[in-house]
């Protein structure tokens, strides 16, 4: 049955991401589709029209899997040997960066978010 739950949010969650794609696509908007979607889910969620609790596994299961979804990027970048060897420093430098930063963020982000539904369960 948690099974099935975790499905169900992850479909609701993607639903927003369509959504997103969407109105970019029908507006013309110089915006990712998918940032767009997570605008509309936030505001969802801040105007309660979605609850926490109708995504949050779902999240969770996703924020999890993370590590899943940048292996094909990881791989790509393999495939072209010859950027490696002109460009290598730099490429790698930047896959650095850009990984602490973005761990940093979601763990910041992660623990923010964390401490402020404690704060809302124990009121």
């Amino acid at each position: 049955m948690k099974v099935l739950r975790i499905v169900g949010q992850v479909l609701l969650i993607h639903a927003f991401f369509l959504m997103g794609e969407g109105f970019v696509h029908l507006s013309g908007l110089p915006v990712p589709g998918n940032l767009a979607g997570l605008g509309f889910l936030f505001t969802a969620l801040c105007l309660g029209w979605i609850k926490v609790s109708w995504v949050e596994e779902g999240a969770r299961w996703l924020l999890a899997e993370l590590l899943l979804f940048f292996i094909p990027s990881a791989v790509g970048i393999m495939q072209y040997p010859q950027v490696m060897s002109i460009h290598g420093w730099p490429v790698w430098l930047t896959i650095a960066i850009g990984t602490v930063l973005a761990m940093a963020c979601t763990g910041l982000m992660a623990d923010r978010l964390n401490r402020g539904s404690r704060e809302v369960t124990e009121s």
